[in-house]
């Protein structure tokens, strides 16, 4: 089940990551963008498996921001 999981992730990871940067580029004046950026770095277990250290904390810091 985690190779499935991670092939899956692998498979939409562009539209998480473009997902993901677009709300951050947007949480400060739109409230569902706002919402979506802080819920991606919690979103899966399999973001820590996938994502490199500096995008993950990249991706925490613009959460933390955004909520």
């Amino acid at each position: 089940a985690l190779l499935q999981g991670l092939s899956l992730f692998d498979l939409e990871r562009p539209n998480i990551e473009a997902g993901q940067t677009w709300s951050a580029m947007h949480y400060t004046k739109d409230d569902e963008a706002a919402r979506l950026c802080s819920q991606y770095p919690g979103a899966g277990s399999l973001l820590g498996l996938r994502k490199a250290t500096e995008d993950g904390i990249n991706w925490l810091e613009s959460g933390l921001a955004a909520a």
